[in-house]
């Protein structure tokens, strides 16, 4: 009877405790499209505290104008990571092969970083 209660006790800690179920409950970027022409495309690109958003390779240059700032954190598939502070109006141009490299990025932070971006094709 003891090995079937810890058992049972030992399989919910694990679901409960998963990485995956966490990850799941992990609020996602939001973005809206505001323009798209033949030469770029502009969003309005924001993320709560505690949200992620996946990794992805990010083709060609961006400039960003930061509406609302906070902590994120950049993490790369090699385990660096690197923390990206944000204030409200600054500018970045991410035109580097680090910005364009697949990486995940976190808010970690305690406010929604809010983002103008605009992609250069």
């Amino acid at each position: 009877m003891k090995k079937i209660s810890f058992f049972l006790i030992s399989s919910v800690f694990f679901v409960f405790s998963s990485p995956v179920v966490f990850a799941a409950d992990a609020p996602v970027p939001t973005v809206k499209e505001v323009f798209k022409s033949d030469k770029a495309v502009g969003v309005l690109w924001s993320l709560e505290a505690g949200g992620e958003a996946p990794s992805v390779a990010r083709a060609g240059a961006r400039a960003a104008y930061v509406i609302q700032g906070g902590k994120l954190e950049r993490h790369y598939p090699d385990g660096k990571t690197v923390p990206v502070p944000l204030k409200a109006g600054d500018t970045l141009y991410l035109d580097k092969p680090e910005d364009q490299a697949p990486y995940a990025i976190k808010n970690v932070g305690k406010t929604t970083v809010k983002i103008y971006l605009v992609t250069i094709k």
